[in-house]
């Protein structure tokens, strides 16, 4: 029975901690449902092991107190039920909110004071060998081989972008390099090279701020003339392979186009989300509403050097995450959540420091890195699952396991698994949902309505599905002319929740869908409605410019096109668009000047 459990705890450590880079076929691979079911399943196979440590208590009353914060604020947001289940693409609801926890639990039961040291072992043999898995496909996407689908502009990896990678190569490198410096392991010291490597090929200046910050405290903490040597000898190795490796020197010197967009962008949305915030200081806009509170704070200097694609669903800062979810309440819990990770974790790991391998010492400084990262970035399952673990390791004390607390454990790990099913069918949802898009592309609709159908069915929570599948079919029908398309486009919108029906991208598939429809006075009040809360948006003066062209106002086309030009003077299509209006005026000379422009325009770099 002693071993049969070990077995399990073994496993579930195994499970938990290569969760989030475990390669496995179709869906599962690419998409966040993929590593939250991984992880939910071996947070709830912990509960059936025996319990190595436990969360401290005031760890379960910050997050109590997390939870309670972001419940009100979600009840007294303008999208209640979208602050609950959470959206697209982290869908930080109820489900991943609960699995983060879930593995911070799991973390303390599996890996915590009463271990013992063979389960050290695996875990560092774990961290090891993802390291290993992540670098490779870095370095061949790095290459420029791009074996998996990622960020087109920087490698991603496994990880599906590179802020992601590089915030797992953090939390992977402190526990092995700590591990490596005091114990000369060739399996640890190849996984904290590899850890270090996937974090510069990921480009991602926070991260290496991260990593250096990581070298330095273990420097510190573990102190020894071989220790500061080694520390030292790797810092000078770090800074080489930064700038040996193009792609990293650029970035960090800020010489890319993209690195200067990165910081102009970031710098104009926290200013933004500042303001946004100064005005719901008591509970924030609630969690998952940011992307559709943040639209009217977007001014002209913001569509001019950033742009509408793309919208953020998060400030990209983990203080300011945190102000917009729940207001300062939900800050102060993140304040009080990381000094207790400085105070116990550090007094804890303080305590083991002289332990071979010191684990403590690397999980605290992987955790002090991921934070680092998350001041200039966003939080997903990727790394957030390894970070929550880590913080359960780090904020856990001994127990003993007593006859009365089983069923407890037997109910949490039931609804560990659960939950556990609801990420398995909604990872499963993403091959019917691929092959819906394909068949939309492809003119098929009414095949890809059974698959959007069938997605649903998997993943009915899901609030974003119906929009999606509306936008696909109605930007297809209208460049196509294919009325099936445009008829399914209708169908699915009627499906949209009333919850969401007050999102920019749902009114401008509703728009889209009147003009298609001919009902351009329907359209035109939708767009207009939607300029007064984001009147400087290219896109939406654009389409009301071609509306109004459209239904027969040339003059407010026109107003709508010069007005375009002026929030972003170097793109061609409102030109080309200006050269329409004036040719259907009779203009032959404004139209031939405005259609000269735009192909200057065109062929400027």
């Amino acid at each position: 029975m002693i071993a049969s459990s070990s077995r399990l705890q073994t496993a579930a450590t195994i499970l938990l901690l290569g969760s989030i880079a475990i390669v496995v076929p179709g869906a599962l691979n690419r998409f966040v449902f993929g590593k939250l079911t991984l992880a939910a399943l071996a947070a709830g196979l912990a509960a059936f092991c025996p319990a190595a440590g436990r969360m401290v208590r005031e760890l379960r009353i910050v997050l109590a107190a997390g939870a309670a914060t972001l419940l009100l604020a979600a009840i007294a947001s303008s999208m209640p039920a979208v602050a609950v289940l959470g959206r697209a693409p982290r869908y930080e609801g109820v489900f991943v909110l609960a699995t983060y926890v879930a593995t911070a639990w799991a973390g303390s039961r599996l890996l915590g004071p009463g271990r013992a040291d063979s389960q050290t072992q695996v875990a560092l043999r774990v961290l090891s060998a993802v390291a290993l898995v992540v670098t490779l496909f870095a370095i061949l996407e790095a290459a420029g081989l791009r074996p998996l689908s990622t960020n087109v502009s920087r490698p991603g990896s496994l990880m599906g972008n590179a802020s992601d990678e590089g915030a797992l190569g953090v939390l992977c490198f402190a526990p092995l390099f700590a591990s490596a410096v005091k114990c000369r392991g060739v399996a640890v010291s190849a996984g904290a090279a590899a850890a270090a490597l996937t974090t510069v090929l990921s480009a991602s200046r926070g991260a290496l701020v991260a990593l250096v910050a990581e070298v330095v405290i273990i420097a510190v903490v573990l102190g020894g003339r071989r220790v500061i040597a080694v520390c030292a000898a790797s810092m000078v190795l770090l800074t080489g392979l930064t700038f040996a490796v193009p792609a990293t020197r650029h970035r960090v010197l800020g010489n890319s186009a993209l690195a200067h967009h990165t910081v102009t962008g970031r710098e104009l949305l926290w200013r933004e989300t500042l303001t946004l915030d100064a005005s719901h200081l008591p509970l924030g806009v609630g969690p998952s509403n940011y992307k559709t509170a943040i639209v009217r704070e977007h001014n002209r200097e913001w569509q001019q050097k950033v742009g509408p694609q793309n919208p953020p669903d998060s400030p990209h800062s983990l203080p300011l995450q945190a102000l917009s979810a729940g207001g300062v309440p939900l800050l102060l819990v993140l304040l009080a959540l990381s000094g207790l990770v400085l105070w116990t974790g550090g007094r804890e790991a303080w305590r083991e420091r002289g332990k071979t391998p010191p684990f403590e010492v690397g999980v605290l400084v992987a955790l002090i890195g991921y934070g680092l990262c998350s001041m200039v970035g966003i939080t997903s399952p990727g790394p957030t699952v390894l970070a929550s673990v880590f913080l359960g390791i780090s904020l856990s004390a001994r127990t003993t396991v007593a006859p009365r607390r089983q069923i407890g454990e037997l109910v949490i790990g039931s609804a560990l698994l659960a939950i556990t099913a609801v990420f398995l069918l909604a990872a499963i949802a993403e091959i019917p949902l691929r092959h819906a898009i394909l068949q939309v592309s492809q003119g098929n609709a009414a095949e890809a309505a059974s698959d959007f159908a069938a997605a649903r069915v998997l993943r009915p929570w899901d609030l974003d599905l119906p929009d999606l599948a509306a936008h696909a079919f109605i930007t297809y029908g209208i460049n196509a002319r294919d009325a099936a398309s445009i008829s399914e486009g209708a169908k699915w919108l009627d499906r949209v929740p009333s919850t969401i029906g007050r999102d920019e991208q749902v009114e401008l598939d509703r728009a889209s869908l009147a003009e298609a429809h001919g009902d351009f006075a329907a359209a035109e009040r939708r767009l207009t409605m939607l300029l007064a809360h984001d009147q400087d948006n290219p896109a939406i003066l654009l389409q009301r410019g071609i509306v109004r062209a459209e239904s027969g106002d040339t003059a407010g086309a026109e107003t709508d096109f010069l007005f375009t030009t002026a929030v972003v003077p170097r793109d061609p299509g409102p030109w080309q668009n200006l050269a329409t209006v004036y040719r259907t005026e009779g203009r032959i000379d404004d139209a031939r000047r405005a259609s000269a422009h735009a192909r200057e325009l065109a062929q400027s770099p």
